[in-house]
């Protein structure tokens, strides 16, 4: 029997919480009517200071364990989850991405295999605004169904469990084995960043997969994540993890990099746009693609000189 633990960490709240909810627990019950299916859920779910009433929500979802966030950033969030699971498999969500109808059967159809890291593709709803799009096209453009599988690596194909092995995964919506990454994690302060996890396991020979029914809908704007200031952040913690203990020479090297990411990234992201998101939206969302990946390279840039300073505790 596999045992699935779901980590999830609010970053709206309110009434997207909810709904994230309510379709975690439909697609849940369609699946274990199935009497052939043989699986165990648990879910644990990490609130929004101040977005969540906790005794409301654990009278309407009783079997779901509630923790508050409090000042805990994402990452360390998420490695408190890791810690307090029991399954066999724990699945990192937020409520700003609602699974699509397959995504239970893809996760647990992928896990009965070798696989220790496993993603899915990130669609982008037509609902949000070119704000909360050019957000989406940053985060998760490379991961969207058409776009995905310029990912896709050297190494043989899974064909009869359909996963697809690639380079990166998103950095929502994935799954790992939790005892391999619990030991990965094992006496980091930094918490769960999923970056630095899957490179500890591409380094140890482990692969990473997609499997393409693993699909999430972004939908729910993400407030605290769009900010410009928040980017910054995000570009500098990036960029201080990855010269962290390296020579002075080699940050200046990194560094120097930086200044041609501004435009880099804006054409990744523009690039992105095109297939993820709908014409008519697309003014808007060049705009703020131009605006959210300068913030971004210029938080790479100060990291790379002066390390991620205290740009961990702002991703919460």
């Amino acid at each position: 029997m596999l045992k699935l633990s779901l980590i999830i960490v609010s970053l709206v709240g309110g009434k997207s919480l909810v709904k994230f909810l309510e379709s975690l627990n439909s697609l849940q019950n369609a699946l274990l009517s199935d009497e052939q299916n043989n699986l165990t859920i648990e879910k644990i779910v990490f609130t929004v200071p101040g977005k969540c009433n906790l005794s409301e929500l654990k009278k309407q979802f009783p079997t779901i364990q509630f923790i508050d966030k409090e000042t805990l950033s994402v990452p360390i969030a998420r490695k408190k989850g890791v810690e307090l699971a029991t399954g066999d498999v724990v699945a990192l969500l937020e409520d700003t991405s609602l699974p699509g109808p397959k995504w239970f059967k893809a996760v647990i159809d992928a896990f009965s295999d070798d696989v220790v890291a496993l993603g899915g593709p990130v669609e982008l709803s037509s609902n949000l605004t070119g704000h909360y799009l050019a957000l989406g096209c940053g985060e998760y453009g490379r991961f969207h169904p058409v776009l995905y599988p310029q990912l896709v690596t050297d190494n043989v194909d899974k064909a009869e469990k359909a996963l697809i092995p690639v380079s990166r995964l998103p950095g929502n919506n994935l799954a790992y084995r939790r005892e391999t990454v619990k030991t990965i994690l094992a006496g980091s302060e930094l918490g769960l960043i999923e970056a630095a996890v899957n490179e500890t396991l591409q380094a140890a020979g482990h692969s990473l997969y997609l499997q393409p029914d693993m699909v999430v809908s972004y939908q729910a704007a993400d407030v605290k994540g769009a900010k410009l200031k928040t980017r910054f952040n995000h570009g500098r913690l990036f960029a201080g993890n990855r010269v962290s203990g390296l020579s002075w020479s080699t940050r200046l090297s990194w560094f120097a990099k930086s200044a041609l990411l501004p435009v880099v990234l804006t054409l990744r992201g523009w690039s992105n746009m095109r297939h993820a998101v709908r014409p008519v939206s697309w003014p808007s969302v060049m705009l703020w693609i131009v605006l959210m990946e300068s913030s971004w390279s210029l938080g790479e840039a100060v990291g790379y000189l002066f390390g991620a300073g205290r740009s961990l505790d702002a991703w919460s």
